[in-house]
């Protein structure tokens, strides 16, 4: 009976034990790294630029959504559940905003999440972060800081001349192109253009576009690159598949 006994106790010992090391066993915890995020597809860019990891997560976050405006800002979050969650302070057209933002973590990954959102005034939030959709989210791969830099992302008033390789502003360039409708200029969004130094090549640069489109000169005294032409009427005129979508010149 005492052996029966020593042994039920030895065994309810060594049961509290295993029970004991499995509730303070810790969860591992997700790590992000500082670096530079990237999402590119059919025209559209975003970048998010993490400065500082530790309780709270910093960087910059700029998207470049081709046909929308642009947002450049600042984000703050922090990492819990495998999800790095935070506020998107940014500046569109002028107008400062706030959002709240969220980032699936994967390994050299971040997918952003969407779902329903409460606007109050200017700061727009998740009604419930739980029921996120991460499976039509942009995918950030962790990619050069440099190469983005070097390509201007995250300067909101530049961008990349392919003519020069620099980093230019736009509107400093000497011609400046209106948007057209039904033939008439109207008030809008605006292309700015350049030319080398023999008018061999011109340079476009299109709304909410990051990079210029170079268009050669061709035999006609026009310049195009199979999609876009652009020819000299009145100032300029620029096409896209055979449409008048911007003129100017001043």
């Amino acid at each position: 009976m005492r052996h029966t006994t020593l042994i039920f106790l030895l065994t309810a010992f060594l049961f509290s034990c295993k029970k004991s090391e499995e509730s303070t066993t810790e969860i591992p915890e997700t790590k992000i790294k500082t670096g530079c995020y990237f999402y590119e597809s059919n025209g559209s860019v975003a970048g998010l630029k993490i400065n500082q990891t530790g309780d709270i997560i910093q960087g910059e976050l700029v998207y470049a959504i081709l046909e929308k405006d642009q947002n450049f800002g600042k984000f703050s979050g922090k990492i819990e559940n495998g999800l790095l969650t935070g506020d998107y302070e940014f500046t569109s057209e002028g107008m400062e905003s706030k959002r709240q933002v969220a980032f699936q973590i994967s390994e050299g990954k971040l997918t952003e999440g969407f779902g329903e959102v409460i606007v109050n005034e200017k700061e727009a939030t998740f009604k419930d972060p739980s029921k996120l959709d991460f499976d039509n989210g942009l995918v950030f791969l962790l990619t050069d800081c440099e190469e983005l830099e070097s390509n201007c992302f995250f300067d909101k008033d530049a961008v990349k001349s392919n003519m020069t390789n620099t980093c230019i502003t736009p509107k400093e360039l000497g011609f400046k192109l209106n948007q057209m409708e039904v033939g008439a200029m109207k008030n809008g969004n605006q292309v700015y253009l350049h030319f080398d130094e023999n008018a061999e090549n011109a340079e476009i640069f299109l709304p909410n576009s990051k990079n210029g489109i170079i268009l050669k000169k061709t035999s006609e005294g026009n310049w195009s690159d199979g999609s876009y032409l652009l020819f000299a009427w009145k100032g300029f005129v620029l096409q896209k598949d055979g449409k008048n979508i911007y003129a100017g010149g001043d």
